[in-house]
């Protein structure tokens, strides 16, 4: 066959297959992952605490847990403790198709950490032990694992760190290595591991990491967190000084009792966020495997027990979905089984073509904007007060109460939200909105963006705040944000307040602590409450009803220049059909998908979503142009600028260029070359 019948041919054989093409694709995926620091075998009552979490729905999700990272085991051959959580899991789930294995690696020192995981939903590929244990290091070898989703391919491959760092401040004796510094050793070992496993690798760092602060006086946190492959990020934003620290109570989780309930259990009440799901960059950039936004947390905990015991009456976490057990049962296991709460995340696995994905659907990040359709707000001019966005160094006037520059050219600078030194971007202000210019007092913000076509709607803002607030009176500090769907009525969407009858403490950038009266709350749509710091923290609420278009509102009222409330990074996530054209898993289907194609066009078999296989034959070939061609600019925030052509055209077109990328062929396919 000749050069030209033969590309004709090819063309003619897309543009059939096209007519055919039908999308019974898979639904998308998650795994629920789980770290639990249970100091040993299961005790009376895990088995409600485990069959809880399996229930719990987020997102209107719910499975049982895929992959179980322990501490405190113990490490005797064939690893008894972990061997009982097998054991325990394969009876909740008797009868179900549900099974459950573990790994066989232990790491050195008095205990180790282990893994538990779903056989159905997860291979574990390797366990590797990283590290020498000292006793002035690290005090057991940390556990990596490497693991893949049944049913694909090493794309989605992910590894996990499970590490039990050092406890305790201080040291263990005179002379000792400084507790903070064995951590320190433990974090440089574990980076290094993750450097070396290169930019772009799918990493979980979990376990019980026994951290204080996340300032100088925890150096293994800055480790964790300094830039490079494994640099590692919390996916909540809750970073700060979190011992003993109310403004972090809904994600403390030692200890869940203050009376011993067992032998050996440490009690004290819930005052410490020892306890961690750290994700790499590659896990939280919206593609691929990626953590799901706002389903990370501590079971149990929504920040009503500070201090206190996890069963406490005061308790008004609600357990959603979970049938099988009453609240009371679960918190009473909860305080009677471990001295640690399980952290849970949820992770999105790559679509392979159709199902569901969170994606980002709109957003203003006040330097970038998503799908916004409008945006109005109260302006007026005073230097001294202000409702606007701001930058440091750009902006020519920001109110001093607004910014923390003790870092920044002005040590003794004892208030302030916004790192100057730190944080270059853009963000929004409020303070002192009762002033001459604004006589009424009243301040709003309105924003208008596109969600037509996603469900289950998220709104995440990163939010902070310091002062000495007032919760009543004509001009009560006030910032309530609300929502409202298709011009319909507004509901709440985060609500302020203030506790008149506490102090907090405010860590400046330098390192300087200001202890101030009157902290400020916010709350979002599930009832759960989270004290500001001037450490901005990311809170999200959840949209109830599904629209065209989302309306978010900020109504703000606070009289006097001595509280400061600022937020950036106002987000909005929900749940829309995986296109099958999107190859790239990024939300939006362009030119780097037709790239994807374009790359392995000819693949004759085994070919993956990822390398432009549309209609999952595997292969790629034209009928897997002409879904692309029939989605492109889905997904897009804005209009597509140039003009698609017609199918046969752009068809030959990319053919064309697709001949001309392959370079000159002078023979026919089935014909062999004369060498």
């Amino acid at each position: 066959m000749g050069t030209r019948r033969w590309f004709y041919a090819i063309a003619v054989r897309a543009l059939l297959a096209a007519t055919a093409i039908l999308f019974a694709l898979p639904a998308g995926a998650q795994l629920r992952v789980v770290t639990y620091n249970t100091t040993g075998a299961p005790r009376t009552g895990m088995d409600i605490v485990l069959k809880s979490i399996g229930e719990e729905t987020y997102d209107g999700f719910a499975k049982p847990i895929d992959v179980l990272l322990l501490q405190e085991q113990n490490h005797d051959p064939g690893l008894p403790d972990t061997q009982k959580f097998v054991d325990l899991l394969n009876t909740i789930y008797a009868g179900e198709g549900i099974s459950y294995a573990r790994g066989n690696l232990a790491g050195l020192g008095d205990d180790t950490q282990t893994i538990v995981y779903r056989t159905q939903t997860v291979s574990l590929l390797n366990e590797t032990a990283i590290g020498t244990i000292s006793s002035s290091g690290m005090a057991r070898q940390a556990l990596r694992y490497e693991l893949r989703p049944v049913g694909f391919d090493s794309t989605a491959d992910f590894y996990i760190y499970n590490d039990h760092y050092k406890a305790s401040d201080g040291t263990d004796g005179p002379g000792a290595t400084p507790n903070a510094d064995r951590r320190l050793a433990e974090a440089t070992t574990i980076r290094a591991d993750a450097d070396a496993l290169g930019q772009g690798s799918n990493i979980i760092y979990v376990g019980d990491h026994n951290f204080y602060h996340s300032d100088a006086t925890e150096p293994a946190w800055g480790e964790l967190t300094s830039a490079g492959n494994g640099q590692a990020f919390d996916p909540i934003n809750r970073v700060g000084n979190w011992h003993e620290n109310s403004a972090f109570a809904d994600v403390h989780t030692q200890s869940p009792t203050t009376t011993q309930r067992y032998g050996g259990q440490v009690p004290g009440g819930m005052d410490d966020r020892f306890d961690f799901q750290l994700v790499s960059g590659e896990v939280r950039d919206g593609a691929g495997f990626d953590y799901v936004p706002g389903s990370y947390h501590a079971f149990g905990n929504n920040g009503t027990t500070y201090n206190t015991d996890i069963d406490a009456p005061s308790n008004t976490y609600v357990f959603s979905g979970v049938t099988s057990y009453a609240k009371s049962q679960i918190l009473t296991a909860l305080a009677s089984v471990s001295d640690h709460l399980p952290v849970i995340a949820d992770y999105q696995l790559p679509n392979t073509g159709g199902g569901t994905t969170r994606q980002t659907i709109a957003k203003d990040t006040f330097d970038t904007t998503l799908n916004r359709v409008s945006f109005t707000q109260t302006t007026f001019s005073n230097p001294s007060s202000g409702f606007q966005t701001y930058q440091a160094h750009v902006t020519p006037s920001i109110p001093t109460q607004l910014i923390d520059e003790s870092t920044d050219g002005k040590p003794t600078d004892t208030q302030g939200v916004i790192n100057t030194a730190a944080k270059l971007d853009t963000w929004f202000g409020v303070t002192d909105t009762v002033n001459g210019a604004n006589p009424g007092g009243d301040a709003t913000a309105t924003w208008a963006f596109n969600v037509a076509g996603a469900a289950n709607l998220q709104v995440s803002v990163d939010m902070g705040a310091m002062g000495n607030f007032e919760a009543g009176g004509a001009d009560a500090d006030t910032y309530t944000w609300t929502y409202a769907l298709d011009g319909g009525a507004f509901h709440p969407l985060f609500t302020s307040s203030v506790d008149e009858t506490t102090s907090a403490n405010y860590t400046m950038a330098n390192g300087q602590v200001t202890n101030l009266i009157d902290p400020l709350y916010m709350t979002n749509s599930a009832n759960a409450t989270v004290q500001l710091s001037n450490v901005l923290q990311t809170i999200t609420s959840a949209i109830a009803g599904t629209g065209n278009q989302l309306t978010i509102r900020l109504f703000s009222h606070t009289d006097g220049q001595a509280e400061a409330y600022a937020f950036d990074n106002l987000i909005v996530t929900g749940l829309v059909a995986a296109n099958p054209a999107d190859f790239n898993n990024d939300g939006l289907v362009n030119s780097a998908d037709l790239t994807a194609w374009r790359n392995n066009f000819g693949l004759a078999s085994g070919a993956t979503k990822a390398q432009g296989d549309a209609n999952s034959d595997g292969c790629v070939d034209g009928a897997d142009f002409l879904v692309w061609q029939r989605s492109f600019g889905a997904g897009s925030a804005t209009a597509i600028a140039a003009t698609v052509p017609e199918p046969a055209t752009l068809l030959l077109g990319v053919l064309l260029s697709v001949a001309a990328f392959s370079g000159p062929r002078h023979f026919a396919p089935n014909t062999p070359k004369n060498e």
